[in-house]
């Protein structure tokens, strides 16, 4: 399992955006609120750029709650100046719906997420773009190790004149993290980094299950996972360790 706590896309380091829509704005990038989306008003080689003010390096990039089509071509890309006809470094994105990410290891001062999606019915949406750098916790068993039944959230209403109707919300899943394998002091102390970085992020972080697979989510942690602790009664040392991860929803913007 690894994981990324800051997201280096911030109110700081955005540099700009090649169009903008005026009610969907490029602070929704970075505001941690994937269900609301920042938009583009073109379709063909849009650009978020990003300045570090120095070099910096990066090893995960990703893309979460976005509308883009399979034919779509996205990258992620990096250079010495904010110059991007011929970029240092290129990787695409492999495609996923609505959540994707790429795995990655640069150091710069410029980064650019590339969005061209001439085919695309509408205008480009992401909900939240992430720049950062993954740690791998090692005794975490993830259950499910990836989830497939998501939970959906609509309104439905039954008029007296008996018609019927549905208005989808949003979905969200839920994932249980738990922590065990505490033999040595050693693996306590990565519990506790752990805990510590995901609460600096105000429980809110980039969550793969597994880097050999392409499933990767924007969640945060559910309630207070001190509760859920499991000791040994007689010396109080810690057993185990569950928490709960709830992937932040996907939906319709409420603004």
């Amino acid at each position: 399992m690894i994981y990324s706590t800051e997201n280096l896309l911030s109110v700081f380091t955005m540099a700009s955006v090649t169009t903008e829509d005026p009610l969907y704005v490029k602070e929704y990038l970075y505001d941690n609120r994937p269900s609301r989306p920042f938009r583009f008003t073109s379709k063909s080689a849009q650009r978020i750029v990003i300045d570090l003010s120095s070099a910096k390096p990066a090893t995960l990039a990703a893309l979460f709650n976005h509308n883009l089509t399979p034919g779509a071509t996205v990258l992620i890309q990096a250079n010495t100046s904010n110059a991007w006809t011929t970029p240092a470094f290129s990787q695409p994105f492999s495609w996923r719906n609505l959540d994707q990410y790429a795995l990655l290891a640069q150091t710069f001062r410029w980064w650019s997420f590339y969005v061209d999606d001439p085919s695309n019915t509408l205008m480009p949406e992401i909900g939240v773009a992430w720049l950062g750098n993954w740690s791998k916790f090692p005794n975490a068993r993830v259950n499910p190790g990836r989830v497939d039944s998501p939970e959906f959230f609509q309104v439905e209403q039954v008029t007296s004149y008996g018609q019927d109707w549905t208005v989808y919300l949003s979905d969200s899943q839920v994932f249980e993290l738990g922590l065990t394998n505490l033999i040595s002091p050693s693996a306590v102390d990565d519990i506790h980094i752990f805990l510590r970085a995901i609460y600096g992020a105000a429980g809110r972080f980039v969550f793969i299950p597994d880097e050999a697979q392409p499933h990767v989510y924007f969640v945060r942690v559910m309630g207070n996972p001190s509760s859920n602790r499991i000791t040994y009664s007689s010396s109080g040392e810690l057993r185990g360790w569950t928490i709960k991860l709830k992937v932040l929803t996907h939906g319709i913007a409420l603004i």
